[in-house]
């Protein structure tokens, strides 16, 4: 799930320095950085996901000084 980069392939986002950088999500033109619980609930999805690159999540949740805190996350298929 690090969706910065639509063409970023999904299986990286588990690499050990793309995973304890943080995951984001990205909306229109806007860059959101997930909270402790959102980082959680991407690295479960990116575990199940069949999506190669281009992973699509609905999130909800509150925004609050650029960060998302994440009540549920689920991908967008």
């Amino acid at each position: 799930l690090d969706v910065k980069d639509r063409e970023h392939p999904v299986s990286c986002s588990l690499m050990p320095k793309c995973a304890e950088s943080g995951f984001a999500v990205v909306a229109k033109d806007n860059l959101y950085k997930l909270d402790e619980n959102g980082n959680k609930l991407a690295i479960a999805i990116i575990k199940e996901t069949k999506a190669k690159k281009g992973l699509a999540v609905s999130v909800v949740g509150t925004l609050k000084e650029g960060v998302l805190y994440v009540d549920t996350m689920s991908e967008v298929k």
